[in-house]
């Protein structure tokens, strides 16, 4: 007798193995094939996966039976995002994780989701089109309160010392405040806002973001996001190339502890500019972060510096600084500079064995420099006895591209 070779007859388990590597497209339309078709395509196995893909989902929602519904019930909501949705969301996720572990009260002022219609409105009446990706982070969070304290996309300080009442934090924006602050001539949105500049002691260290949009009538698509000084003779940057990128690299640094945190502030200082030098039982630790100059002659960076002595060392290697030197080099200009002068930012750390001394300074290049030196200092218990403690070279450069 030939052997049946009806594909209808293969066991179950077989056809999971297949729906597997079927998109959920293609699963609606094979469960039009036939009733047996339809009972499989319908099973927990084969919808549990794409539920974890696209939606992110571990558990069924408490309002769903099946991991089928919990597709259709998030398609539902969302399916013109569907191919955003994991990365904007997953984002956010990371986001949020990082903030209830370290700094809970954030997320008290981060906003419900806004109503799509809204979104929609904004785009008709101003001719253009919002990325899809920042539709829907909008439509997720609409941005911080106006009671927030702390911006949720960090800080960096006004001042050499690391207080609350010194930060400059990078709010993001509620839809509202993007809207009111619209670039028309520019097509260019606001996503980040800053403390009123009135009181800030030096409004230069803050930059402002903004999401670059297309014309209704337009083919091709620019939505890059743009950073820029808060003055209008500044050079104009392309942070990133999108929505996603920006906000997914911000994420990602925050989860994986790549920025500083200065009394549970986050501090835009990226581990990925961090340097490194030992002399003795001291170490001297250096991160920057670029700021864009508020004219096109100037390149600004900010620069965090950390000092410390190993628990190891012995009381008799106890010091206190009493000056710095610093070399400095703009690599356009080739201009050197040499400066030297008492103690760093007004004080005068005394090491001990465990202590820690950290401060904040800036610089300016034409587009990108060096800065090196050392810190002299002296033996407590023989205050003749001097030593000079290395502070490394930190090769400092826009990450970003200028804007043409």
């Amino acid at each position: 007798m030939e052997r049946d070779r009806d594909i209808s007859n293969l066991p179950d388990f077989a056809y999971h193995e297949v729906f597997k590597y079927l998109d959920y497209k293609d699963i609606r339309s094979a469960s039009l094939a036939c009733k047996h078709w339809n009972a499989i395509s319908s099973e927990d196995i084969i919808w549990k996966p794409l539920c974890k893909f696209y939606w992110l989902l571990e558990t069924i929602p408490d309002n769903c039976v099946t991991w089928k519904d919990a597709f259709t019930l998030f398609e539902q909501k969302y399916s013109d995002y569907i191919n955003e949705y994991r990365h904007i969301k997953g984002a956010w996720s990371k986001i949020e994780k990082w903030y209830e572990n370290n700094c809970p009260e954030v997320l008290h002022n981060l906003q419900d989701g806004i109503d799509e219609s809204t979104l929609e409105e904004f785009e008709k009446e101003n001719g253009v089109f919002l990325p899809k990706d920042l539709k829907l982070s909008f439509l997720l969070h609409n941005g911080q309160s106006g009671e927030a304290e702390i911006g949720i996309l960090g800080s960096l300080f006004e001042q050499s010392s690391f207080t609350a009442g010194n930060m400059i934090s990078n709010f993001l924006c509620s839809f509202e405040t993007s809207q009111e602050n619209y670039d028309n001539s520019r097509k260019m949105l606001l996503l980040n806002v800053s403390p009123d500049p009135e009181v800030l002691v030096s409004p230069a260290k803050f930059f402002l973001f903004y999401q670059k949009l297309s014309e209704a009538d337009q083919e091709e698509n620019t939505n890059d996001i743009v950073a820029c000084s808060r003055y209008v003779t500044g050079e104009n940057y392309v942070a990133s190339e999108s929505y996603t990128q920006w906000l997914w690299e911000f994420a990602e640094k925050l989860a994986s502890g790549s920025f500083a945190t200065i009394n549970g502030q986050v501090a835009l200082y990226d581990s990925t500019t961090e340097v490194k030098a030992v002399t003795e039982n001291i170490t001297v630790t250096v991160r920057w972060a670029f700021v864009p100059g508020w004219n096109q002659n100037q390149a600004r960076f900010e620069y965090f510096i950390q000092m410390e002595m190993d628990e190891t060392a012995t009381e008799h290697e106890a010091c206190k600084l009493e000056s710095r030197y610093w070399i400095i080099r703009d690599d356009d200009t080739k201009h050197h500079e040499t400066v030297s002068g008492n103690g760093v930012v007004g004080a005068y750390p005394t090491m001990k064995p465990g202590a820690k001394f950290y401060w904040q300074s800036s610089t300016w290049f034409q587009n990108k420099g060096c800065m090196g030196g050392h810190f002299v200092m002296h033996r407590l218990r023989n205050p003749g006895f001097k030593i000079n403690v290395a502070c490394p070279n930190f090769y400092m450069v826009s990450p970003w591209k200028k804007l043409n």
